[in-house]
């Protein structure tokens, strides 16, 4: 460890000390004995290491051979030696763990315990054939793996407020990773000026089309509110083109995350506005803050246009929109199931059929800006947890 990191502060040793229950062929193994003379040997600096080590011992006294035992027993033990180790010396840079030889049971769940730490770990293992001790990447290998997976789950669900936290948990000195995973999640809660200052932030450590691109069609959805609260638009400018696919696709996000009174929520706000849209392009003028509802709105769509796809499409939605004043996001505290959704739902389906009507009639098309974001997230966490 000191050839390969400088320094060792700080030496571990798990070592077990059984009681007699167990027998006296399984008391002969324990290692409490030889732990002291490492103890004493390095702390005295009797085989010329140099320096002083400090070593601390942590004793196991049943259950060496149990899995299950071992499980809990070193997931409940390693956060607090770390913690110790850490107000000790005032960090820790990396941790290195011996997992050759020893009681299986033990060294297996040593090593899951470390990988739940947010700590290097590098293992160390002696080449039988060059008697040499390599640093192994088994910590960096597996704890990468899980960490992706676990990205990848959360991109999939838009949770970026998780994505976010794991981020900042295991890898807070990676600026570009965080910085896109915050814009992301800033944009969900259309806080634009802030998602857009962290996509300029990841641009300055990962200059890219994607990049620009996303930077672009935030300012687009950004300018998106602003137009459609002006009201009145002859044609539906692009950039409310790009707010409504953006607030379409985190809508479909909520009924496939089983969040479903947030979905009836945003399903009613987005009838409402297209509603709008379409009635003051036909009155020519925006429509009076006295007549601003639903029904004001679909009266005046259906006396010029008729029976239309999108007339259509609101009348379908008329169930879910009363649906939604017994919410608790209207003016009572009721809940919502996909099955409540569907069966107010007249169509075939609600996801499909709003998203057919959305393309024929707005020139609305999915947004692909999430699944450009997420594959440069998952390249940015590769990289990092390959060159840790």
């Amino acid at each position: 460890i000191k050839d390969h990191h400088g320094r060792l502060d700080c030496l571990i040793l798990f070592v077990t000390d059984q009681s007699e229950s167990v027998g006296e062929e399984h008391r002969r193994n324990d290692t409490i004995f030889l732990g002291k003379l490492i103890k004493e040997l390095l702390e005295k600096d009797l085989v010329g290491v140099g320096e002083p080590i400090p070593v601390r011992l942590e004793v196991i006294q049943s259950g060496v051979q149990n899995y299950v035992m071992m499980y809990d027993w070193f997931k409940e033990r390693v956060p607090g030696i770390l913690k110790d180790v850490q107000r000790q010396f005032g960090g820790i840079d990396r941790v290195y763990v011996q997992l050759a030889g020893g009681i299986p049971a033990c060294k297996t769940n040593l090593a899951l315990a470390l990988l739940r730490e947010p700590y290097r770990v590098h293992t160390l293992y002696v080449n039988e054939r060059t008697q040499q001790v390599d640093p192994g990447d088994f910590g960096r290998v597996l704890r990468g793996e899980q960490l992706i997976d676990l990205l990848e789950e959360y991109l999939g669900r838009d949770d970026y407020a998780a994505a976010v936290s794991l981020a900042e948990r295991w890898s807070p000195e990676a600026i570009a990773l965080l910085s896109l995973l915050r814009a992301l999640y800033y944009r969900q809660l259309f806080r634009f000026d802030e998602a857009r200052k962290c996509f300029r932030d990841t641009r300055i450590h990962v200059p890219s089309e994607p990049l620009t691109e996303l930077i672009r069609n935030t300012k687009s959805v950004a300018q998106g509110v602003k137009l459609i609260e002006e009201g009145q638009h002859n044609e539906v400018p692009e950039p409310v083109r790009d707010l409504l696919a953006d607030f379409w696709y985190h809508t479909q996000s909520t009924y496939r995350n089983e969040r479903y009174v947030d979905f009836v929520g945003r399903f009613w706000r987005l009838r409402e506005a297209l509603l709008r849209l379409r009635a003051e392009r036909y009155e020519g003028l925006i429509v009076g803050e006295d007549r601003r509802n639903q029904v004001t709105y679909y009266n005046i769509c259906l006396q010029h246009e008729g029976r239309t796809p999108f007339t259509s499409w609101c009348e379908q939605g008329m169930a879910l929109q009363r649906a939604r004043n017994r919410l608790y996001v209207g003016h009572a505290f009721g809940g919502a199931s996909e099955s409540e959704i569907q069966g107010l739902w007249p169509g075939e389906d609600i996801l499909g059929d709003t998203s057919r009507m959305l393309a024929a009639e707005f020139g609305i098309r999915y947004p692909t800006t999430y699944k450009t974001a997420h594959d440069v997230i998952l390249q940015l966490a590769n990289n990092l947890w390959q060159d840790e």
